[in-house]
Protein backbone atom coordinates (compact mmCIF):
# COMPACT_ATOMS: atom_id res chain seq x y z
CA UNK A 1 0.00 0.00 0.00
CA UNK A 2 1.57 3.42 -1.08
CA UNK A 3 1.52 6.27 1.53
CA UNK A 4 -0.77 9.24 0.84
CA UNK A 5 0.78 11.94 -0.91
CA UNK A 6 1.48 14.56 1.39
CA UNK A 7 4.38 16.97 2.49
CA UNK A 8 5.58 14.48 5.25
CA UNK A 9 6.76 11.98 2.88
CA UNK A 10 7.06 13.82 -0.40
CA UNK A 11 8.53 16.65 0.85
CA UNK A 12 10.56 15.44 3.90
CA UNK A 13 8.45 16.88 6.28
CA UNK A 14 8.75 16.49 9.62
CA UNK A 15 4.95 14.73 10.26
CA UNK A 16 2.93 16.94 12.48
CA UNK A 17 -0.73 17.98 13.21
CA UNK A 18 -2.34 21.34 13.04
CA UNK A 19 -5.05 21.32 16.00
CA UNK A 20 -8.09 22.60 15.28
CA UNK A 21 -7.67 25.61 18.00
CA UNK A 22 -4.46 26.89 16.04
CA UNK A 23 -6.98 27.58 12.67
CA UNK A 24 -7.98 31.36 13.51
CA UNK A 25 -4.52 31.77 14.69
CA UNK A 26 -3.15 30.94 11.68
CA UNK A 27 -5.82 32.41 8.99
CA UNK A 28 -5.60 35.79 10.91
CA UNK A 29 -1.25 35.56 10.53
CA UNK A 30 -1.77 34.25 6.86
CA UNK A 31 -4.38 36.96 6.03
CA UNK A 32 -1.77 39.68 7.85
CA UNK A 33 1.27 38.42 6.41
CA UNK A 34 -0.05 38.18 2.60
CA UNK A 35 -1.22 41.74 2.71
CA UNK A 36 1.83 43.26 3.68
CA UNK A 37 3.03 41.20 1.26
CA UNK A 38 1.06 42.59 -1.13
CA UNK A 39 2.24 46.10 -0.26
CA UNK A 40 5.53 45.72 -0.51
CA UNK A 41 6.14 43.75 -3.52
CA UNK A 42 4.09 46.63 -4.73
CA UNK A 43 6.14 49.29 -3.86
CA UNK A 44 9.22 47.60 -4.38
CA UNK A 45 7.73 47.50 -8.52
CA UNK A 46 6.39 50.60 -8.13
CA UNK A 47 8.96 54.01 -8.11
CA UNK A 48 9.41 57.34 -6.29
CA UNK A 49 7.35 60.14 -7.28
CA UNK A 50 9.45 62.42 -9.75
CA UNK A 51 8.85 65.39 -7.70
CA UNK A 52 10.41 65.79 -4.48
CA UNK A 53 8.08 66.10 -1.41
CA UNK A 54 5.80 64.26 1.51
CA UNK A 55 4.22 61.34 -0.50
CA UNK A 56 7.73 59.65 -1.55
CA UNK A 57 8.28 60.13 2.39
CA UNK A 58 5.14 58.66 3.29
CA UNK A 59 5.38 55.53 0.96
CA UNK A 60 8.94 54.53 2.88
CA UNK A 61 6.92 55.36 6.24
CA UNK A 62 4.30 52.58 5.37
CA UNK A 63 7.00 50.08 3.67
CA UNK A 64 8.78 49.83 7.27
CA UNK A 65 4.92 49.73 8.57
CA UNK A 66 4.70 46.75 6.45
CA UNK A 67 8.08 45.10 6.67
CA UNK A 68 7.34 45.03 10.49
CA UNK A 69 3.81 44.05 10.08
CA UNK A 70 5.35 41.24 7.22
CA UNK A 71 8.27 40.04 10.16
CA UNK A 72 6.01 39.80 13.05
CA UNK A 73 3.48 37.52 11.34
CA UNK A 74 5.03 35.75 8.90
CA UNK A 75 7.15 34.58 12.63
CA UNK A 76 3.76 33.65 14.05
CA UNK A 77 2.56 32.12 10.75
CA UNK A 78 6.03 29.57 10.62
CA UNK A 79 5.37 29.21 14.62
CA UNK A 80 2.23 27.94 14.30
CA UNK A 81 2.25 25.78 11.82
CA UNK A 82 5.57 23.95 11.59
CA UNK A 83 5.54 23.89 15.98
CA UNK A 84 9.32 24.97 16.11
CA UNK A 85 10.52 22.54 13.68
CA UNK A 86 13.45 23.69 11.51
CA UNK A 87 11.96 23.47 8.37
CA UNK A 88 12.68 26.53 7.15
CA UNK A 89 16.10 27.32 8.84
CA UNK A 90 17.54 27.59 5.50
CA UNK A 91 15.55 29.72 3.23
CA UNK A 92 18.16 32.42 2.59
CA UNK A 93 18.30 35.39 0.35
CA UNK A 94 21.18 37.51 -1.18
CA UNK A 95 22.53 40.38 1.23
CA UNK A 96 24.53 42.00 -1.24
CA UNK A 97 23.59 43.68 -5.29
CA UNK A 98 26.81 41.69 -6.21
CA UNK A 99 25.60 38.38 -4.90
CA UNK A 100 28.56 37.01 -2.77
CA UNK A 101 26.92 36.69 0.50
CA UNK A 102 23.27 35.39 1.66
CA UNK A 103 21.24 35.87 4.63
CA UNK A 104 18.23 33.59 6.06
CA UNK A 105 15.01 34.76 6.18
CA UNK A 106 14.46 33.14 9.72
CA UNK A 107 17.59 36.27 10.55
CA UNK A 108 16.16 39.04 8.67
CA UNK A 109 12.51 38.08 10.33
CA UNK A 110 13.80 38.41 13.73
CA UNK A 111 15.96 41.55 12.99
CA UNK A 112 12.95 42.86 11.82
CA UNK A 113 10.61 42.61 14.65
CA UNK A 114 13.53 43.66 17.30
CA UNK A 115 14.73 46.71 14.71
CA UNK A 116 16.58 50.25 16.06
CA UNK A 117 16.27 51.13 12.88
CA UNK A 118 15.21 50.50 9.24
CA UNK A 119 16.62 51.96 6.12
CA UNK A 120 15.65 51.73 2.91
CA UNK A 121 17.58 52.74 -0.30
CA UNK A 122 16.17 52.75 -3.68
CA UNK A 123 18.85 55.07 -5.75
CA UNK A 124 21.42 56.61 -6.02
CA UNK A 125 20.70 59.56 -4.05
CA UNK A 126 19.88 57.48 -0.88
CA UNK A 127 23.30 55.90 -0.92
CA UNK A 128 24.85 59.70 -1.07
CA UNK A 129 22.75 61.29 1.51
CA UNK A 130 23.86 57.63 3.50
CA UNK A 131 27.47 58.34 2.67
CA UNK A 132 27.58 62.01 3.93
CA UNK A 133 28.47 63.42 0.45
CA UNK A 134 28.28 67.01 0.30
CA UNK A 135 25.38 68.54 -1.65
CA UNK A 136 27.91 69.88 -4.73
CA UNK A 137 28.74 66.11 -4.62
CA UNK A 138 25.43 64.43 -4.51
CA UNK A 139 23.99 67.05 -7.25
CA UNK A 140 26.72 66.36 -9.59
CA UNK A 141 25.83 62.67 -9.97
CA UNK A 142 23.11 61.09 -11.63
CA UNK A 143 20.25 59.74 -9.78
CA UNK A 144 19.79 56.35 -10.65
CA UNK A 145 16.78 54.57 -9.56
CA UNK A 146 16.76 50.90 -8.77
CA UNK A 147 15.09 48.14 -6.92
CA UNK A 148 14.96 48.77 -3.06
CA UNK A 149 17.05 47.02 -0.85
CA UNK A 150 16.62 47.29 2.93
CA UNK A 151 19.43 47.95 5.92
CA UNK A 152 18.12 46.74 9.48
CA UNK A 153 19.81 47.23 12.22
CA UNK A 154 18.94 45.82 15.52
CA UNK A 155 20.68 46.22 19.17
CA UNK A 156 21.54 42.12 18.81
CA UNK A 157 22.15 42.03 14.91
CA UNK A 158 21.78 43.78 11.56
CA UNK A 159 21.60 42.36 7.78
CA UNK A 160 20.69 43.73 4.06
CA UNK A 161 18.70 42.39 1.49
CA UNK A 162 16.90 42.63 -1.64
CA UNK A 163 12.95 43.43 -1.15
CA UNK A 164 12.09 41.89 -4.15
CA UNK A 165 13.97 38.76 -3.59
CA UNK A 166 12.78 38.45 -0.16
CA UNK A 167 9.18 38.46 -1.08
CA UNK A 168 9.30 36.36 -3.81
CA UNK A 169 11.25 33.86 -1.76
CA UNK A 170 8.70 33.76 1.19
CA UNK A 171 6.28 33.17 -0.81
CA UNK A 172 7.76 30.49 -2.58
CA UNK A 173 9.86 28.34 -0.66
CA UNK A 174 8.02 29.30 2.60
CA UNK A 175 4.50 30.84 2.16
CA UNK A 176 3.27 27.94 -0.37
CA UNK A 177 4.59 25.62 0.97
CA UNK A 178 2.80 26.44 4.65
CA UNK A 179 -0.54 26.36 2.79
CA UNK A 180 -0.36 22.81 1.14
CA UNK A 181 0.46 21.35 4.79
CA UNK A 182 -2.15 23.61 6.25
CA UNK A 183 -4.62 22.37 3.21
CA UNK A 184 -3.32 18.56 4.37
CA UNK A 185 -5.35 19.37 8.11
CA UNK A 186 -7.96 20.69 6.28
CA UNK A 187 -7.11 24.49 7.11
CA UNK A 188 -7.88 26.35 3.42
CA UNK A 189 -5.78 29.40 3.56
CA UNK A 190 -6.66 30.66 -0.03
CA UNK A 191 -10.42 29.89 0.42
CA UNK A 192 -12.15 33.00 2.50
CA UNK A 193 -14.37 31.35 4.72
CA UNK A 194 -14.67 31.25 8.95
CA UNK A 195 -13.17 28.29 10.20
Amino acid sequence: MDKAANLANIGDWPALTIPRSSHRIIRHAYEQVLTACARLISFAAGGEPTTDGPIGERQETLAVEDLIEFAIHARRLIDSTVKGERRFANVSVHANKRRTKTVKVRKIINVLIHNDSIRIVRSEWDIAVMTQKSPFERLAQPDKIFPPFVIVKSHRDDCVFDLTELIETFQHRILVPITDLCAEHHLFLDESRDD
